[in-house]
């Protein structure tokens, strides 16, 4: 199996709340512990938050915006020849409640969903989730060999930044 991870934030104080919710790959273990993705999106439709998602998971955003629980949030992109990126978010989403889906898949992925994230918080959103069905580098959680960098660590230092 491969490793997720949801990230809930409270952007209301300057300081936001965030809470953190490693998803396992084994399915028996959510169930053990009560926790599901599936469980965790249904507890989120009940206020129908925005939900946005990065270009790679566009796919999974399309999926439950069919599910007519959720209210789409739409973001502008663009690549430019030298390899910088442009997003700019077109939903009003002062004072609501957000959830961004994307995965670390690479470096440029992982800033898109930083940027998008930090885009979100700026831009007013009351809580952010950040769902991530795969988080990368997560089997390097810890250095086993001397001079190992531990990705994993580095990784969700810049997801806690998110201010």
């Amino acid at each position: 199996g491969f490793w997720g991870l949801v990230i809930h934030m409270n952007c209301e104080n300057f300081y936001p709340a965030i809470y953190a919710r490693i998803i396992q790959p084994s399915t028996s273990n959510q169930q053990k512990n009560g926790f599901t993705f599936a469980s965790y999106t249904r507890r989120l439709k009940m206020n129908s938050p925005i939900l946005f998602s990065t270009a790679a998971y566009s796919f999974l955003r399309d999926e439950l915006l069919a599910k007519k629980a959720y209210r789409p949030g739409e973001i502008q992109s663009k690549a430019f020849p030298d390899g910088e990126f442009y997003h700019r978010i077109l939903t009003d989403v002062d004072k609501q409640e957000c959830i961004l889906i994307g995965g670390t898949i690479d470096d440029n992925n992982t800033l898109e969903l930083y940027d998008l994230a930090q885009g979100l918080v700026h831009q007013g959103a009351s809580s952010l989730s950040i769902v991530i069905p795969y988080f990368g580098y997560s089997t390097m959680e810890r250095a086993v060999k001397s001079g190992e960098i531990v990705k994993a660590k580095n990784r969700a230092l810049i997801f806690s930044s998110i201010r």
